[in-house]
């Protein structure tokens, strides 16, 4: 499970590509939605972390793209959710 976790790492690919090698049976992920709303908020929370002089940044990955990472290694999904900022997605091995 990764709460919070794929849009702290730049590299979403990576990340859960590597996920994907461990998962036995299932992934459940949450990210914030790739729309406006969250679009502007990432912006400017990475434009107060940049004027802090603060390395780290927080994305938004594109979701589709995301879900083909997992898909593309044998995961399907099989769980939608969202709440007032997250989506989790849910997937298991066919």
């Amino acid at each position: 499970m990764l709460h919070r976790v794929v849009c702290c790492y730049p590299d979403y690919e990576r990340l859960l590509a590597a996920v994907a090698g461990h998962a036995r049976r299932a992934i459940v992920f949450s990210y914030p939605p790739r729309n406006l709303p969250s679009r502007v908020w990432v912006a400017g929370a990475n434009l107060v972390l940049r004027v802090m002089r603060r390395e780290y940044r927080t994305f938004a990955h594109p979701p589709r793209a995301m879900l083909e990472v997992l898909e593309r290694r044998g995961l399907r999904k099989t769980y939608a959710g969202r709440s007032l900022v997250w989506q989790v997605a849910g997937l298991e091995r066919a």
